[in-house]
């Protein structure tokens, strides 16, 4: 089946990750790669998360991976070409198009038109489609913590996340972690009218939101490809009332870091400025990812450069992506390549080019040649 209506197929079947979950998608890529002559294992997990590997050959191994949900597709009259998917001129709408059903679309068609499973292969190859990218990785860790088997004598990797730019093509190397903090404030209720009497919890997180952001305003450390950590304050939440003084704030913090930063170091930052202001409030970081940077030399890096073959740029990525958990879990040296436009995913009227999605099949096939072939 061509690439283009691959994607097509796959964008219509949903899978947002928090409802529908990526069974469904699962199921049709199972069934694809036994239709090309592959033994793809499928393994569900919780009641609508599911994986698809296959392995195919020995020895030293280059893994594929991509994730099958998608973000929500959030107000359908935003989408202006429509919410299932469609082409149009040169571009194929729907949710995931970039963000990654593209990505998968294009591995299946160079597995598909290689007659991989009719080869005999010099070296491993394996692709890891995983569950809930767009959430909390689980997917990824748990093939990582349950099947660490799969990822003996897996060397390098290929992550199909959108890579493009105004259909201008990019090798991504490193990206910035992914910190989430929650500070908590404790306060005492009391009447409304009668304010002296309690604790405002919701004063205490304005006082810390002032000064925090200060600090995020001032990030010194600096990497080469990804500037400077961030820091968002991305949801306050307290009060339960309008006449109660409220006695609890959680304040939200979406904190990005560079190479030389730690997640130690962001969850000190903000124990520092509540120190400073004399006030208590509980701290968690739910999630903690660390930067990820490839150096120069990696082999994977030589290989993309020689096939790709023409003008690209070597990019970093502000966002996270699971490149970082398989280096940090299993040692894989994983660049990020596929056909997606960084600038249109999670967004209305997302879209793929089809000259994206030829440009990475040619990419990949030229990949899985040189590797096994």
């Amino acid at each position: 089946m061509d690439v283009v209506e691959l994607t097509k197929e796959l964008i219509d079947i949903p899978s947002e990750s928090a409802r529908d979950g990526e069974v469904g998608v699962a199921k049709y890529v199972t069934d694809y790669l036994k239709g090309i002559g592959l033994e793809p294992e499928l393994i569900t997990f919780n009641s609508n998360n599911a994986n698809v590997i296959v392995s195919i050959g020995s020895g030293e191994g280059l893994m594929f991976n991509g994730h099958m949900d998608t973000v929500p597709l959030g107000d359908p009259s935003l989408w202006t070409n429509g919410i299932s998917a469609a082409v149009i001129d040169d571009k194929v709408y729907g949710r995931g198009a970039s963000d990654m059903k593209g990505g998968i679309a294009c591995m299946l068609a160079a597995l598909a038109n290689l007659g991989i499973a009719k080869k005999q292969l010099k070296r491993r190859l394996l692709f890891t489609f995983v569950a809930n990218e767009e959430t909390d990785f689980r997917g990824s860790d748990y093939l990582l913590d349950n099947r660490k088997e799969l990822f003996e004598g897996v060397k390098y990797g290929i992550i199909g996340e959108a890579s493009f730019i105004n259909s201008k093509i990019n090798l991504q190397t490193a990206q910035k972690g992914a910190i989430s903090l929650e500070v908590t404030f404790r306060g005492k209720a009391a009447h409304g009218s009668r304010p002296w009497l309690g604790d405002n919890a919701i004063v205490k997180a304005a006082r810390f939101i002032t000064e925090y952001q200060k600090l995020a305003d001032s990030f010194e450390v600096t990497d080469e490809l990804l500037g400077k950590g961030t820091a968002n304050i991305s949801i306050v939440n307290g009060g339960n009332a309008i006449n109660v003084v409220p006695d609890s704030c959680k304040v939200s913090i979406d904190r990005r870091i560079v190479p030389g930063e730690t997640p130690e170091l962001a969850i000190a930052q903000v124990k520092e400025v509540i120190k400073r202001l004399g006030i208590e409030a509980d701290v968690e970081m739910p999630v903690s990812r660390n930067a990820f940077r490839l150096a120069d030399d990696s082999p994977i890096i030589t290989i993309m450069k020689r096939i790709i073959g023409e003008d690209f740029n070597t990019i970093g990525a502000t966002g996270y992506t699971e490149a970082e958990l398989y280096k940090a879990k299993a040692g894989i040296d994983s660049v990020v390549f596929g056909p997606g436009e960084k600038e249109i995913i999670h967004q209305a009227d997302e879209y793929v080019t089809i000259g994206n999605l030829r440009k990475t099949q040619e990419v990949y096939e030229k990949v899985i040649t040189e590797w096994c072939l």
